[in-house]
């Protein structure tokens, strides 16, 4: 198992706590309302980061994707039956698996670990639904 999803500390871990505040880090929905501050949105010393579409931290893989379109490294390790196009699920399925087996998801494992440790983290996902920054937390906090 990969550090990535083992019990010490992966993509299911629970973040830790960091800074004097004891302020767990946290997902905050960025929103384009008349009056939205994500300065004010964020409490966090250690401030926030946007991981959301287009930028670093944005999930390569969406709803709709055409399944050939996804590396063979990551489709190999998903679990379950796989349509012609992602479904909600198994895009952040995907996402976790692309970190910790490919090459370019394992290299941006490493830099969220050091860049976004401690950081709320940004993105348009709504808070009730599963987002790939909550696998990024995770990974960064674990």
């Amino acid at each position: 198992m990969s550090d990535i999803t083992d019990s010490a500390g992966g993509l299911g871990a629970v973040p830790k706590r960091h800074g004097k505040s004891g302020e767990m880090p946290k997902r905050i929905q960025r929103k384009r309302t008349k009056g939205f501050d994500l300065r004010a949105a964020s409490s966090n010393p250690k401030g926030y980061r946007y991981v959301g579409r287009p930028g670093r931290y944005g999930n390569p893989f969406y709803e709709g994707m055409d399944t050939g379109d996804i590396p063979f490294v990551v489709v190999k390790h998903m679990k379950g039956e796989m349509g012609a196009a992602l479904n909600g699920p198994q895009v952040l399925e995907a996402f976790g698996l692309w970190l910790e087996h490919h090459h370019r998801g394992q290299e941006l494992a490493e830099r969220a670990r050091r860049e976004l440790r401690g950081k709320d983290l940004v993105c348009w996902c709504p808070l009730s639904s599963p987002c790939h920054a909550d696998i990024l937390l995770s990974l960064a906090n674990a």
